[in-house]
C-alpha cells in the first residue's frame, strides 16, 4: 500500500530525506507563495520576495525586511 505524499515536497523529493524534512520544506514553500499584506499600504497580494528576508511592495514601492519565508511582520 502506497503512503500519502506530503504536498509539494512529495512531488519534489519522493520517498527520500525523511518525513520531517519534507514537511518543513512544504511549510516553507506554502508560506513563501502565500498572499502577503504590505505593512505600509495594507494592500494584499502585491508583495514580492526579492531575496531571503527582503520583500518589495509593487503598489507603494516600499522595501522592507521580515522573515525569510513569511513576509508578514510580527505584531
Amino acid at each position: 500500500m502506497a503512503k500519502k505524499k506530503i504536498k509539494s515536497a512529495g512531488n519534489t523529493f519522493g520517498p527520500r530525506y525523511g518525513k520531517r524534512q519534507r514537511l518543513l520544506y512544504s511549510k516553507a514553500i506554502k508560506s513563501k507563495n502565500a498572499k502577503i499584506t504590505c505593512p505600509h499600504c495594507k494592500y494584499v497580494g502585491k508583495v514580492t520576495r526579492i531575496a531571503s528576508g527582503i520583500w518589495f511592495c509593487t503598489k507603494c514601492f516600499t522595501k522592507y525586511t521580515a522573515k525569510a519565508y513569511d513576509g508578514n511582520l510580527r505584531k
